[in-house]
């Protein structure tokens, strides 16, 4: 039974280019359904950075996310977000160490409790400011999903979107030839394995119980947005009623307040018709495919 006391969340996991932000988005207009994008990095993208929100405005311009931090922290300007930002990395740091039971939940929430403490915070404030039922996180990251499932205050739910690792590869070769500093990294063999590791880390960190863990790819959900969509609210527990879409792969998307995430699916609103990004399969050369086909064997074939 729902313990209607606590906020819940709906976290995307997963590889990044897998698709979470327009995912994100087209759940963020449902009634009662709030998505900002990837909420772990509002400290740094949003105040230290101050990057401009999918509105069009500033983050610490944004009276949207002012309201918010008004409500959590009595304003944006007052709160140590350098300190915050410290705090993400020791706590990332000791995931691990909690999940195998090296670190105690004492000496855990004694170091990093302020951070834990602060989040709820952040969660809260969303729900109150925007009177939302469900709160969409596509932050992705495995470790910072564990972190809200400590959260006593959080209903975690988990999503976990696949996509194609050919796609999710030639998505960052592009970025790459774009000349995207966090991209320089890449080659296919590095992604492959990466994108091995990073999927079973959610399976490891956030498959505790399968009510609460949905997967779904990121194919399926651009050709059968309305059924998909409808699987996840039956998934939540929430009513299907009053949804976006104009027709079968057609969503009429409203402003959000996103400061993180893909550019090209953030800032459309309007009419916006979704379509399958497969570039990669007249694009990618054979040999990069061959190769992160064999690397990324037999999770793929799980998923596919």
């Amino acid at each position: 039974m729902q313990n209607n006391s606590k906020m819940k969340v709906l976290y995307i996991s997963g590889f990044e280019r897998s698709g979470s932000t327009i995912v994100n988005r087209v759940l963020g207009q449902i009634d009662g359904f709030v998505a900002w994008g990837e909420l772990r990095d509002i400290w740094l993208h949003g105040i230290v950075e101050n990057r401009i929100c999918s509105c069009g405005h500033l983050f610490t311009d944004c009276l949207v996310w002012q309201q918010v931090f008004n409500e959590a922290f009595n304003g944006i300007n007052k709160f140590k977000v350098l300190e915050m930002i410290e705090l993400q990395k020791l706590t990332r740091s000791m995931v691990l160490p909690h999940y195998f039971g090296l670190i105690k939940d004492k000496s855990f929430k004694k170091k990093v409790g302020q951070y834990l403490t602060n989040l709820e915070k952040l969660y809260q404030a969303i729900q109150v400011t925007t009177n939302s039922k469900v709160i969409v996180d596509s932050t992705k990251a495995s470790w910072y999903g564990y972190i809200l499932s400590l959260l006593p205050s959080i209903d975690l739910y988990v999503i976990h979107l696949v996509r194609n690792p050919k796609g999710i590869c030639y998505s960052l070769e592009q970025r790459k030839l774009k000349g995207e500093l966090e991209c320089q990294w890449y080659n296919p063999l590095h992604a492959s394995l990466s994108w091995n590791l990073k999927n079973y880390a959610v399976e490891m960190l956030l498959n505790s119980s399968s009510k609460r863990y949905l997967r779904i790819s990121y194919e399926n959900f651009i050709q059968n947005p309305q059924m998909i969509v409808e699987h996840i609210l039956n998934f939540l527990d929430e009513k299907a009623t009053n949804l976006p879409f104009i027709d079968s792969s057609t969503v009429k998307m409203s402003t959000d307040h996103i400061i993180a995430g893909s550019p090209s699916s953030r800032s459309d609103i309007g009419t916006v018709k979704l379509s399958l990004d497969e570039k990669w399969q007249q694009s990618m050369r054979k040999l990069d495919q061959a190769l992160i086909s064999i690397s990324t064997f037999p999770i793929a074939k799980k998923y596919y």
